[in-house]
């Protein structure tokens, strides 16, 4: 009992009242007695509250237990504290409905109005305190994501903080040991990521901007390249152009560095048709292609969703809404089609998506 008081933190004595504390001291002092040493999972308040007990940190732990968590109610709150010497982990997550923001923690109106994000570093010869504030959230997936890039960069959380405020904006606070501040700017683009964009950087060892380019280059290929996509799918093509990788990369490089693509064939020469991009664009949340043709047209992609519009457009987008891989990959050949003939122009949804979050990021496009 000692130990407990001496090593936890004080955010930990300043988060939780009494009685709650003791019924953590309670089941960590029964786990000792009955000679238990495996992770403890304490459910509370009608499975509103979940406290998991552990006894050792590590990178990517944090990660692993969101992704163990319920994911049919919404995650309003959550706490991580760590030992001073690290032999305990406690870790509180709360469920429910969001809440508005809480007098005295600021103006949020902006973060929701403008769906900003907001990252600052702090670094510590022994912890780097990380703030991501954001307007438009999922929180879950973005505390999940943070953490999983976190734990891939060797770097250890020893304290975090999730707090909702004005409706879908939220802040995380996170203290991390064995992190010295490495791609910081990276954290801020993680929750407008697609999965395989993810995917593709993580396995490949590509930055973001790099995974990016070649998820959309591959998709723009699909759509507009009758003979590439011939009786393969989307994911299949990226398969393909990432067969001989160092051809995609150049393509990539040479796109980013504005060198000249005419008379290339194939996918380069789909490529050769991109006349601008948002890549410097502060704040952006997707990728923005110009696409030369009859018109020119925009070509989106962002997480979950792909799209294409006039470069002026007119009202709002076709939604196309998919509830299957297979039903995605039927409504995508026609997607071009559609596109051209709606002002607004028209864009597909993956299975699962947010239909608001993909809508305003598609609406928000520009170069």
């Amino acid at each position: 009992v000692p130990r407990f008081f001496r090593t936890m933190p004080r955010e930990y004595f300043q988060a939780h009242d009494r009685p709650t504390r003791l019924g953590h001291l309670k089941a960590i002092v029964a786990a000792e007695a009955a000679g238990l040493d495996e992770e403890l999972t304490l459910r509370g308040h009608e499975g509103a509250v979940y406290t998991v007990i552990s006894r050792r940190s590590y990178p990517g732990q944090l990660a692993e237990l969101i992704s163990r968590l319920p994911k049919d109610r919404p995650l309003t709150s959550a706490r991580i504290h760590t030992a001073s010497d690290s032999s305990l982990v406690l870790d509180v997550f709360e469920f429910g409905e969001l809440q508005g923001a809480r007098p005295g923690e600021g103006d949020w109106q902006e973060l929701v109005d403008e769906n900003k994000v907001d990252v600052a570093v702090n670094l510590n010869a022994s912890l780097t305190t990380i703030t991501i504030t954001i307007g438009n959230a999922q929180s879950r997936s973005l505390f999940e994501r943070v953490a999983r890039h976190l734990g891939r960069q060797g770097a250890d959380i020893q304290n975090a903080e999730l707090t909702h405020f004005q409706g879908q904006a939220c802040r995380l606070r996170l203290s991390v040991r064995g992190w010295g501040g490495e791609g910081a700017d990276q954290l801020g683009r993680l929750h407008y990521l697609d999965d395989a964009v993810l995917a593709l950087a993580y396995g490949r060892g590509l930055t973001f901007v790099q995974a990016e380019m070649l998820v959309a280059l591959s998709r723009l290929v699909h759509l507009l390249d009758s003979e590439e996509r011939r009786g393969i799918t989307r994911d299949d093509l990226l398969e393909k152009l990432l067969s001989h990788p160092a051809d995609p990369l150049n393509l990539v490089d040479r796109l980013l560095s504005g060198k000249d693509l005419a008379g290339a064939r194939g996918p380069a020469a789909v490529a050769a048709r991109i006349r601008a991009n948002n890549l410097e664009q502060p704040q952006r949340q997707s990728l923005t292609l110009k696409v030369g043709g009859k018109p020119d047209l925009l070509f989106i992609h962002g997480r979950d969703f792909d799209g294409l519009r006039p470069v002026e457009a007119h009202g709002s987008p076709l939604v196309i809404g998919t509830h299957s891989e297979a039903h995605l990959e039927l409504e995508w050949l026609t997607l071009e089609e559609r596109a051209r003939q709606r002002p607004g122009g028209a864009m597909i949804l993956a299975p699962g998506a947010d239909r608001e979050a993909c809508l305003g990021a598609f609406q928000r496009a520009a170069v």
